[in-house]
């Protein structure tokens, strides 16, 4: 049941009504809104959050990867690509990943192990692949020779890791690309966006409400 909305005083004398516990003042708020920058176009949250970041410039917004951009407090998945246009529009973008902590070829045992633990899958072989599924229903799959994960994303997820990943995750250059396939070369994608794949990919194929 939503709390019943009270009275409130903010610490500049404006007086306002709100039911939440948030307590942000909507006077305060509206006064302080930026009137000519890309900060604009942001839902209030993620403007905040750049705004505590210091981050008020595209300048400097280039200096930051998307990782760390969504790891601040009130960002969400669905700014990136209008934070993405922005800087594209002047010639900017999100700084680049360097990753730090890929797998090398003859280390993928992490990748099977994680995959197997997961609830209800099993391996099995594809063709000149390995192939995780659940149940009949493929999420990842593995080509030992070139060091390169597949996985089924949804498309907004398949847009972000490729954003954010600066060439080696994309989605397959065909129809099965479009229906979410998206490949990760392994021995350039850090680990932990690569457990991030696989944990999106198994909700995505284990979700009974898309089968």
């Amino acid at each position: 049941m939503p709390s019943k909305a009270t009275y409130r005083v903010c610490p500049k004398g404006h007086r306002y009504k709100k039911s939440s516990d948030c307590p942000v003042c909507p006077k305060c708020e509206a006064l302080e809104k930026p009137v000519s920058s890309f900060l604009v176009a942001l839902a209030a949250p993620a403007r905040r959050a750049l705004e505590s970041a210091g981050i008020k410039t595209l300048k400097k917004l280039s200096t930051f990867t998307e990782e760390q951009i969504l790891s601040l407090h009130g960002m969400g998945k669905s700014s990136l690509p209008q934070l993405r246009q922005q800087l594209k529009a002047n010639q900017l973008d999100f700084k680049k990943a360097k990753p730090t902590n890929a797998t090398k070829k003859g280390d993928e045992e992490w990748l099977r192990k994680l995959c197997l633990a997961l609830p209800n899958t099993s391996e099995q072989p594809h063709f000149e692949k390995t192939s995780f599924r659940v149940g009949k229903k493929i999420f990842a799959s593995f080509d030992v020779k070139n060091n390169k994960a597949c996985f089924k994303l949804p498309a907004t997820e398949q847009d972000i890791f490729s954003q954010a990943a600066g060439g080696f995750i994309y989605p397959i250059p065909n129809k099965w690309g479009q229906q979410g396939w998206t490949f990760a070369e392994l021995d350039k994608a850090d680990k932990r966006v690569v457990k991030q794949m696989i944990e999106v990919a198994y909700k995505e194929i284990s979700d009974p409400k898309k089968k």
